[in-house]
């Protein structure tokens, strides 16, 4: 789960590096998913990973609109956003 997290939080500052935008660019989106998904799919699969990951993309989105700003997510809500992204994937895949 840790590594998950730290993983997550090294993406989101690689998106957050890009220019700056008021939404984010399918590149930033495509850049984030592709860093989350490769850190993520050795813990928990490929699907898994997948699902994770886009549903961390919306929530940091709905909390970040613009990418450059994800990069101030701070621990206690990223971990709170992973805590109900695996719940969801926990739920789905039952």
């Amino acid at each position: 789960m840790k590594q998950v997290l730290i993983l997550l939080f090294v993406a989101t500052m690689v998106v957050s590096c890009k220019g700056k935008a008021k939404h984010w660019a399918q590149k930033d989106k495509d850049a984030f998913n592709s860093n989350c998904v490769n850190g993520a799919k050795t813990s928990m699969g490929d699907d898994k990973a997948k699902a994770y990951c886009s549903c961390m993309l919306d929530k940091i989105e709905v909390k970040y609109p613009n990418a450059e700003d994800a990069g101030k997510l701070d621990m206690n809500s990223m971990t709170e956003m992973a805590k109900d992204c695996l719940k969801l994937d926990t739920v789905s895949t039952k």
